[in-house]
């Protein structure tokens, strides 16, 4: 249902191609890195800034705000 590419550059077939391919068959697709990639086009969201602050508020936000 969701696919995250975090704290990549993105250079890689192996990295890139399954959040493609995730985001043309419907899932949502979730980038988070400092820097645009070559992902950054292609995704649903892209957050800019460092994962160890995103990751834990997506986190709470998936745990329905515990």
């Amino acid at each position: 249902d969701l696919v995250m590419a975090v704290g990549t550059t993105a250079l890689f077939p192996y990295i890139i191609q399954p959040v493609v391919i995730a985001g043309r068959t419907g899932k949502l697709t979730v980038e988070i890195n400092p820097e645009n990639t070559m992902l950054s086009d292609h995704v649903d969201y892209s957050l800019r800034g460092p994962a160890g602050g995103y990751l834990p508020l997506i986190e709470e936000a998936l745990r329905g705000g515990e």
